[in-house]
């Protein structure tokens, strides 16, 4: 069980998007449709999981949604029509912020990105982790040089990539464990409690 404090901890959940964890997404789409015909059952159900567990811990802690720039309008989808927009979730209290790199720490040399400067000025410094994929996105946010302020926990049953991409997500894991760039933690380890 990780014990975290309420005050200087936050959620960070990257790229729960349509073309990642839906059946009519851009992964799940047959080529001929213009998609990769990639089998995204496991995402599917990360999603899901996700959406719990921000619905257990959002009035407790802050959650920070990030999405790539173009995909903002489709955040925070129901699974049901690729057209349709319902909230999964109740997203009032959770920070949306838009990413223009694959990591989301990314800006200028001597610029704080949206993410860095919503981090400092809440004095967050313990992250948690989840999201897709987790060999790109959530993968190049955890690594970024900027992370040597924080202190990161990856949220490993909230993180994934689609099965035909699963060696790439290994790699990753042996990558943070062997350079010490995360702690490991599923997600019924986590527990928060507020400190004075």
């Amino acid at each position: 069980m990780k014990n975290l404090n309420t005050n200087n901890s936050a959620i960070i959940i990257t790229d729960v998007q349509i073309d990642y964890c839906h059946p009519d997404g851009k992964f799940s789409r047959a080529k001929e449709e213009g998609g990769f015909g990639i089998d995204i059952s496991n995402l599917d159900k990360t999603a899901h999981r996700i959406w719990e567990f921000i619905g257990r811990w959002k009035s407790h802690v802050e959650v920070v949604l990030l999405c790539n720039e173009e995909v903002k309008p489709q955040l925070a989808m129901r699974w049901t029509r690729w057209h349709e927009f319902h909230p999964a979730i109740n997203s009032d209290g959770c920070k949306i912020i838009q990413k223009f790199d694959r990591n989301a720490f990314a800006a200028g040399l001597w610029q704080k990105s949206e993410l860095e400067e919503y981090l400092s000025s809440t004095n967050k410094t313990q992250l948690l982790h989840g999201g897709f994929l987790l060999s790109r996105c959530v993968y190049a946010t955890l690594s970024g040089w900027r992370q040597i302020w924080y202190d990161n926990t990856l949220i490993t049953d909230l993180t994934g990539n689609p099965p035909a991409k699963q060696d790439e997500a290994d790699m990753v894991m042996r990558i943070l464990w062997w350079h010490q760039e995360a702690h490991f933690i599923t997600s019924d380890e986590v527990c928060f409690t507020k400190r004075k």
